[in-house]
């Protein structure tokens, strides 16, 4: 029998894989991968690295690996929960 947080996490794992399957992302991606999933442009992507802001919303987390910029997608999951939380609440 599972318990509660195993339950969770397997809850969490199915909402990851739909999610990813969704938007046809990776597990780690680009920033010009993340930016074509959530139709806007590679520019507004990189300028909210520098404002905190993305569509009204906190950015996105991402890694730097040297020059390189990755967003992995737990992170995207959840930038894009807040996100809609937010437009829900603005209507």
């Amino acid at each position: 029998m599972l318990d509660d947080k195993q339950t969770e996490n397997i809850e969490y794992e199915k909402r990851l894989a739909a999610f990813k399957k969704r938007y046809n992302l990776k597990e780690i991606n680009t920033s010009k991968t993340t930016a074509s999933a959530f139709c806007i442009s590679d520019y507004t992507l990189r300028l909210s690295r520098s404002t905190g802001k993305l569509l009204g919303t906190e950015a996105p987390k991402y890694t730097k690996y040297g020059r390189a910029v990755r967003y992995h997608a737990p992170n995207l999951m959840s930038w894009n929960e807040k996100f809609n939380k937010a437009e829900l609440d603005n209507e």
